[in-house]
Formats: structure tokens, C-alpha cells, sequence
């Protein structure tokens, strides 16, 4: 009977903690975008490099009467760099999305540490 009670008030403390910005949520929000993010980047970069590549491919096949040795040659040339290109895309788009989420948890890390020094300093 006394979790009932405790219940409804840790209820309302988290509502009345939600609703004037006591608890922070950004913390949890910044994992599930870098989660997300991690998924999203190599799908976009990579998948979209080797549908540019395979387009390349395609009209290079498409013009094959019309191609010589050395235009063979730069086309392919031209389809390595375009995955190279999309490996290190994914690989610079993954670091800078960590960068930018530790930076937000950094801030509110900041924020986190200043609240205990105040509770720390209204205790004494």
C-alpha cells in the first residue's frame, strides 16, 4: 500500500521536473541521434557512392562503341575514386557527428556540474 503512495508523487515530481526544466532530456536524446546517426551515415554515404559508380558503369557500358582505351581508362579510374570518396565521406561524416554530439555533452556536462556546486553551496 505505501508504493501506491510513493507512486503518484514520484509521478508528479518528474512532471513538475519535466515541465520547469529540472531534468535535463537532451543527454538521452543526443545518444538516440548519434545512434541513429551512426546508422543513417554509412547507408547514405556509402549506398550513394555506389549508385553514382554503378551510373558511371552504366553509361560507360552504354557508350562502349564510342569510348577509347584512355576514356575506358578514366571512366574506371573516375568509378574507384567516386567509392573512395564515398568510404571517406562516411568515415569523416561518423567523426564529426561524434564531435558535435560530445560537444553537446560537454555543455550539458558543464550544466550538470554547476547544479551539484550550487546544491553543494546552499548545503553549507
Amino acid at each position: 500500500m505505501t508504493s501506491a503512495i510513493q507512486t503518484p508523487t514520484a509521478k508528479t515530481s518528474f512532471l513538475r521536473g519535466f515541465f520547469n526544466f529540472d531534468e535535463l532530456i537532451t543527454a538521452r536524446v543526443v545518444k538516440i541521434i548519434y545512434v541513429v546517426g551512426l546508422v543513417l551515415i554509412p547507408i547514405v554515404t556509402i549506398g550513394g557512392g555506389v549508385v553514382v559508380a554503378l551510373g558511371g558503369l552504366y553509361a560507360m557500358v552504354a557508350m562502349m562503341q564510342y569510348l577509347t582505351f584512355a576514356n575506358a581508362v578514366t571512366q574506371i579510374f573516375l568509378i574507384i575514386v567516386q567509392l573512395i570518396a564515398a568510404v571517406v565521406a562516411c568515415v569523416v561524416g561518423i567523426l564529426l557527428l561524434r564531435l558535435y554530439c560530445e560537444f553537446i555533452m560537454v555543455i550539458f556536462k558543464i550544466n550538470e556540474n554547476l547544479q551539484a556546486l550550487r546544491n553543494r553551496n546552499a548545503q553549507i
